[in-house]
């Protein structure tokens, strides 16, 4: 068997745009962008953006986002496969962080989910943090 890219879907049919966190104030939230029951071939993440939204208490947030066979325990979890990190400077005024992106397409194996963590740790700001994701969940032909 030959493992195809999309065959019965066109290029970039995987999407996720979403706004996740806890809202201003801090805390950490776990939000599963694809499901490892759903990954069952595999998949290419072609495009990853976020945008942090930062509150104004000087304090920096982050998110991560993993991929494992199940979710993440906590924003940092060690024993965890983070596959990239998008981070926040610490500001004094309310701000919206500039885009950060991957370089380069990610291949992610079969059987694999994807999570996002969002943190500002305790005591800080950070509300929000918007990801936009595409990609192509591959297929045997």
């Amino acid at each position: 068997m030959i493992l195809g890219i999309g065959n019965a879907e066109p290029i970039g049919s995987l999407f996720f745009n979403g706004q996740l966190g806890p809202g201003y104030g801090g805390g950490t939230t776990i939000n599963q962008v694809i499901s490892p029951a759903d990954n069952t071939n595999g998949l290419i993440i072609r495009t990853m953006n976020a945008i942090l939204h930062i509150g104004g208490t000087n304090t920096a947030g982050g998110l991560l986002i993993y991929a494992d066979t199940t979710a993440p325990s906590s924003y940092y979890d060690a024993a965890r496969r983070i596959i990239w990190h998008a981070a926040s400077k610490a500001t004094t005024n309310p701000i919206q962080m500039p885009v950060q992106s991957i370089n380069y397409p990610l291949a992610i194996p079969k059987d694999l989910g994807i999570w996002a963590t969002v943190s500002g740790g305790p005591g800080t700001d950070v509300g929000a943090a918007s990801l936009l994701l595409t990609g192509d969940v591959l297929t045997l032909a």
